[in-house]
């Protein structure tokens, strides 16, 4: 009778360990393929973070040179103001095209946190993205701000006031600018490192 146990518990044992071997290595090789597509979707999150950052870096740039030389330019011509003769009417001032601020994207950044993405960089790359997205939030922000302000203006009635309001707000837009194109490069040369 002990020999018949013995052999039962042995046939048994013999007809469970290959279902836990396979279980085990069903587990395994799942996990692996899971683990695979979430380093793929992670990387695709990151090209799209760095093609969204480059992008917005190239919004700037086209504009920034442009925002110096009208942060200045009024800086000059509210000066010139105060020395010219008060009963002339001042006119639109030539060098004025426009603000030129335009909305910064974050579509790619919003995709990464909505859908957990972001997760697979490290903690230092995120809140180095994150703080690069709050500036942003900032900036753009500050753009609604801006616009709103300007909209309030009526430059037909006093130009002089539009030239100071400008002065004072291009100096804020080009120190923003200056801030945002420093940590979008540092930040591509971080999410490059990540893709190498």
């Amino acid at each position: 009778m002990k020999n018949s146990t013995k052999r039962k518990i042995g046939e048994l044992l013999f007809q469970i360990i290959p279902v836990m071997i396979g279980v085990f290595l069903g587990f395994l090789v799942s996990s692996w393929a899971e683990s695979s597509r979430n380093e793929e979707k992670t990387e695709l999150f990151v090209q799209n973070l760095i093609a969204e950052v480059e992008t917005n870096k190239s919004r700037l740039d086209n504009v920034y040179d442009y925002h110096i030389m009208l942060r200045d330019s009024v800086q000059s011509y509210v000066a010139r103001s105060y020395e010219a003769d008060s009963s002339k009417t001042p006119r639109k001032p030539k060098f004025f095209k426009g603000i030129r601020m335009f909305p910064l994207m974050d579509s790619a950044y919003e995709t990464g946190t909505q859908t957990g993405l972001i997760n697979g960089l490290s903690l230092p790359q995120i809140q180095q993205i994150n703080q690069v997205y709050t500036l942003q939030k900032f900036y753009n922000g500050y753009h609604d701000n801006m616009m709103t302000g300007f909209m309030n203006q009526d430059p037909l009635q006093d130009i002089d006031r539009v030239v100071r309001f400008l002065a004072i707000s291009m100096t804020d837009v080009v120190l923003r600018e200056q801030e945002l194109r420093g940590q979008y490069d540092q930040l591509l040369k971080e999410l490059q490192k990540e893709l190498n």
